[in-house]
């Protein structure tokens, strides 16, 4: 049996050798041998095959796994550690240290929950060594900021209406244009109550070129858990683009509180107050956006619901000359549902259905005439995703939109098609 000795690993205990592991006879044990002179040396990945190759000759003792597991620990394949040590499992007096060192990589693999399940098992243990070390595994999950992430997309599609023209006025003409756009999110946590998050998205036009539009933005959130709820509070400012050109720039506060309703049910609250700021040419854009939501998610058959209601308020400039006036600050009431369904482990369906409904309170005048302008807009999804690695999937989508209004200058149809990929961190 090989005895320990410590060799000073700041996070893995140690490495198992011992005086009798030189003169070891046993099959492989010359090889294990050559395995820990390299892993004293700092070369882990000698001694990582030292130990692989006394595995092959026969060598198969709990040191053998441990040792091997701990060589691929600081190689940082924390997949292979991991098999090495969960071989120790069902070892009399190895489990604490087995599922301590699982701990460890599966935290090194930001998997805190994983990891907190086996630091609460190392907890257990009679080595107060172990405990002590497991504790501060614990402590670090606990206090530890989450990962990086991101999200990204690249998409390719078709518009069949890309100036949202109705369809009976003839001084419009529908424009229908291919694009491809982009997508990507990601937040950082510079402390475990606050999120950085930086966005950007870009579409393009195939021969229309003055409807490419980009939109960036900054968030910075601090994040809380009184009682039930989960909250986020921050700030944010987003510029919008036109052909290149600065079109609007909005400055966001937002509030939101998250909650389990038990039952894996989720609702949401959320509360956005928006500054935006256009450029000369659009001044009627000017002024304040306020937003309402409360969303319901919930098991719904073989998938997932999630209902939505949004209420949003409107107070810009509007546009006004000596005879005409047009506002621009509706009073809109939104209604969702979205449902996902699961196929099988590849593939996905997802389908929204929403309504809303907008009132201009100013009416409208032109040429003499008064008109209160009502809207009311259909819009359908259908969306079909397969998932192709742990973080990519490919999606196919299309969406049919129908706005009728009090004015038919303000009626359009709307058909968008596309496919692309989409990436997820973790």
């Amino acid at each position: 049996m090989f005895k320990p000795v410590a060799v000073g690993l700041s996070l893995v205990l140690c490495l198992f050798c011992g005086p009798g592991a030189f003169a070891d006879s046993s099959p492989g044990g010359e090889i294990f041998r050559e395995g820990v002179e390299a892993f004293r040396g700092g070369d882990y990945r000698q001694a990582a095959a030292a130990f692989e190759a006394a595995r092959r000759d026969g060598l198969e003792t709990p040191a053998l796994f441990y040792n091997l597991g701990v060589a691929r620990y600081r190689l940082g394949d924390y997949s292979a550690a991991e098999q090495a040590f969960r071989e120790l499992e069902d070892e009399p007096g190895w489990q604490a240290l087995a599922h301590y060192n699982l701990a460890l990589t599966f935290e090194r693999r930001d998997q805190p929950a994983v990891a907190r399940r086996y630091y609460t098992s190392a907890v257990a243990s009679d080595d107060e060594r172990i405990v002590r070390l497991a504790r501060e595994g614990l402590s670090r999950i606990d206090n530890r900021p989450p990962p990086p992430e991101l999200f990204a997309s690249l998409s390719a599609g078709h518009d069949s209406n890309l100036t949202l023209a109705p369809d009976d006025l003839s001084e419009r003409r529908t424009e229908s244009a291919s694009f491809v756009e982009g997508f990507a999110r990601g937040s950082w946590y510079p402390a475990r109550e606050w999120r950085l998050e930086g966005a950007w998205f870009s579409r393009a036009f195939a021969g229309h070129g003055e409807y490419n539009d980009t939109v960036l933005e900054l968030a910075l959130n601090r994040l809380g858990n009184p009682g039930a709820w989960n909250t986020e509070a921050g700030v944010s400012v987003s510029p919008v683009f036109f052909d290149g050109r600065r079109f609007q720039t909005r400055y966001g506060l937002a509030a939101r509180g998250y909650r389990s309703l038990g039952g894996d049910q989720l609702v949401r609250l959320s509360g956005e107050w928006t500054r935006v700021d256009a450029v000369d040419a659009f001044d009627e854009l000017d002024g304040w956006q306020s937003r309402a939501e409360f969303r319901w998610s919930l098991p719904a058959g073989p998938g997932r619901m999630r209902l939505a209601y949004r209420l949003e308020l409107n107070d810009r400039e509007d546009l006004e000359s000596e005879d005409d006036f047009a506002s621009y600050s509706p009073t809109r009431n939104r209604t969702e549902a979205f449902y996902h369904w699961p196929l099988n482990d590849a593939w996905a369906l997802q389908g929204i259905l929403h309504f809303e409904r907008s009132r201009y309170a100013d009416r409208h005048r032109r040429n003499g005439e008064q008109t209160r302008r009502r809207d009311r807009e259909t819009r359908i999804m259908a969306r079909a995703q397969r998932t192709l690695t742990e973080r990519v999937q490919f999606q196919a989508q299309f969406s049919h939109e129908n706005q009728r209004s009090s004015l038919a200058e303000f009626e359009f149809r709307q058909n968008i098609f596309r496919i692309g990929l989409e990436y997820l961190s973790r």
